[in-house]
């Protein structure tokens, strides 16, 4: 805010305390001011504090519910709003960052980061951040067991800011593209690798609360409902895709993601020893999306880097994200799949050292309408 602003503000705030004074003695009855006087129990140094503190306090409220926003995406939008570039931002190290807490409180909304001032990063890389008043991310690498992990942690005002983009802007397009050319497409604050859905014939697959998909095989599905809250099913069995949809209907599911396995699911560990997808028992770069509360989210892939040589089995990746502390957790397509875009630069060393062409991202957005003054 500038200077000229907060005088202005100032001054308006006098202006309103001036006039509901001079609207509080109005409105007194004749003679009460003086019965008040005579009375023991009353103060009128004290009753006029009192009531001009409360009268202040609701001019305060109503003006902070005034400028607060409620901004979502229009759920027909092929593309969310673009990005501010002057709100991102990077630091080389995490204790740089306590300030970026402290400034996002509003967004936080009472809820504790992952992220935390005393992690220590992988050497050499740099943190990644954006922050407007619609959504806050934190973008960093993090050595765990060994392995290479790159952690995007992202809170929302809004669930419409959680999204999914398929290539062509349709379900089935036949079309392929690089993650970081998705991201730029649909103006993505960061964009995650998803389930790939073009790679296989069997799972459910809904977009835009449509089941475009289902073809038993897949055991887990993550759904995302209208909330924003991740839904996690294990062996559902539909009789038909008509059934799946009066699933989708009755749960205001917004999109699924079909990969897996369920790796959290209300904070307890359920990951199975054996899963058809994902060569659980191999080791191979990893990914998963978990929520850890309303509206709060936190992207992990697990890749080598350097001299970090060592992939991970479904097991042991799954402990790691269980110990995150997050609610709900679900992996996704992992080997070469595994990448994080902000930016629309890629923030993690993917496996062969190139991007592979996929058909789906999973994304986070600004909700803030394009050219808006930040405040």
């Amino acid at each position: 805010m500038t200077l000229k602003q907060r005088i202005t503000l100032g001054l308006s705030a006098f202006l309103l305390i001036l006039c509901c004074g001079i609207a509080l003695l109005l409105t007194l009855a004749p003679g009460e001011t003086e019965k008040k006087a005579a009375s023991v129990d009353y103060d009128p140094a004290e009753v006029w504090d009192a009531e001009m503190s409360d009268r202040f306090s609701q001019i305060l409220l109503d003006q902070a519910a005034a400028k607060k926003k409620e901004y979502k995406i229009p759920d027909s939008a092929v593309s969310a709003p673009l990005p501010d570039e002057s709100c991102y931002g990077e630091a080389q190290s995490a204790a740089e960052l306590q300030w970026l807490a402290d400034k996002a409180a509003d967004i936080l909304e009472g809820q504790s980061l992952y992220f935390s001032t005393d992690i220590e990063i992988f050497p050499d890389s740099t943190i990644h951040y954006y922050l407007d008043e619609t959504i806050l991310v934190i973008t960093w690498k993090q050595v765990i067991s060994h392995t290479v992990f790159t952690f995007s942690e992202v809170k929302l005002m809004h669930p419409s800011q959680f999204r999914r983009y398929l290539t062509g802007g349709e379900f089935a397009s036949g079309t392929l593209s690089k993650p970081t050319e998705m991201a730029q497409t649909v103006n993505a604050v960061v964009a995650c690798s998803a389930d790939f859905y073009a790679y296989r014939r069997k799972g459910l697959t809904v977009t835009d609360g449509t089941v475009n998909r289902y073809n038993p095989g897949i055991p887990d599905t993550c759904y995302v409902d209208a909330e924003g809250n991740l839904i996690l099913e294990r062996d559902q069995d539909f009789a038909d895709a008509a059934e799946a949809q009066a699933y989708v209907d009755a749960n205001n599911i917004r999109f699924s993601l079909s990969f897996g396995p369920n790796l959290v699911k209300d904070g307890e560990y359920v990951c199975p020893k054996n899963y058809p997808l994902g060569e659980v028992k191999k080791r191979y770069p990893r990914a998963a999306i978990c929520q850890m509360d309303r509206l709060h989210y936190l992207f992990a892939a697990a890749n080598m880097d350097l001299h970090y040589y060592n992939p991970l089995t479904m097991e042991e990746f799954s402990q790691c994200i269980y110990d995150l502390g997050c609610k709900q957790a679900y992996a996704l397509d992992g080997g070469q799949s595994a990448t994080v875009v902000m930016h629309d630069q890629l923030m993690n060393k993917v496996n062969y050292g190139s991007e592979r062409l996929m058909s789906d991202i999973i994304y986070f957005a600004t909700a803030k309408p394009s050219g808006s003054v930040n405040p």
